[in-house]
């Protein structure tokens, strides 16, 4: 039952960087890990924990230590998976070997929460891409940093360059955060091409 799978939704943007379990392993005892991830609510695709189709290996790691059933173990580390505000990911903890402490709370159910986002039980098994018995989440901790103010979601433009002789200076490079609703006025040396 060790192989679980949840979700987190990040109400602000995060970036992961580490996840650790509490194994029931003694201390010292060899284990290893692997952790997947998909985008969005796996919960939301029909078969999604029962099937390997949209997961992503997102570490493996072989010969780690283990720190015993009171301590964190490291599993996953220098991840950096972008977390956009309001966004959900779905992760499933596979212990290749060795195994860890779990609750089993109903599926969906929050486990944890606070401002920056919350932490939700799914499903288990003990098969690997098989996890058919509902609620589960692992007893596990990770490390997260805020994104900067200047991060958001990517989005697709379309630029329509028209033919004829173009002159534009933007003057230096500039890097800076402009807060939303703000402005920034660009000149692009052209009369009544101001931006």
């Amino acid at each position: 039952s060790g192989y679980i799978r949840f979700t987190i939704e990040a109400t602000i943007y995060i970036i992961i960087s580490t996840f650790s379990v509490k194994v029931t392993s003694s201390v010292n005892t060899s284990i290893s890990y692997d952790v997947y991830y998909r985008p969005g609510n796996y919960n939301a695709t029909p078969g999604a924990n029962t099937s390997n189709a949209g997961w992503t290996l997102l570490s493996s790691r072989a010969n780690l230590v283990s720190a015993g059933g009171s301590a964190y173990t490291l599993i996953a580390d220098n991840l950096s998976l972008n977390m956009p505000n309001n966004s959900i990911y779905s992760f499933y903890v596979v212990p290749l070997s060795g195994t860890h402490q779990y609750n089993s709370l109903a599926n969906n159910s929050i486990a944890v929460s606070n401002t920056d986002l919350i932490m939700r039980a799914g499903h288990r098994g003990s098969a690997l891409f098989n996890s058919n018995t509902t609620g589960g989440i692992p007893a596990a901790k990770f490390t997260y940093d805020l994104a900067s103010g200047c991060q958001s979601v990517r989005m697709p433009v379309t630029a329509t360059i028209s033919a004829g002789e173009m002159n534009v200076d933007l003057g230096s490079d500039i890097n800076t955060c402009i807060d939303s609703g703000s402005h920034l006025f660009l000149n692009a040396m052209n009369p009544g091409m101001d931006y």
